[in-house]
C-alpha cells in the first residue's frame, strides 16, 4: 500500500496559516477530531502543529 491511497486529497484536508491563533487552531483540531495539521505560510508548507505541540509550549 502506498500513502497515495490513504491520504487526503488537498482540497479536503485542513491546513493553518502560520499567522492563525493556537485558539484558533486547537478550535478546528478539536471540531474536526484531528491530532495535527500542516503549516503555510504563502500558501508553502512550513511545518506541522498538533495538539501535543502545543500543549507541551503552553503547559
Amino acid at each position: 500500500m502506498f500513502v497515495k491511497g490513504i491520504m487526503k486529497p488537498a482540497h479536503k484536508s485542513f491546513t493553518a496559516e502560520s499567522s492563525t491563533s493556537l485558539s484558533e487552531i486547537l478550535k478546528v483540531l478539536d471540531e474536526k477530531d484531528i491530532e495535527a495539521m500542516p503549516v503555510l505560510k504563502s500558501g508553502q508548507f512550513t511545518g506541522m502543529v498538533s495538539k501535543e505541540i502545543i500543549f507541551r509550549a503552553l503547559f
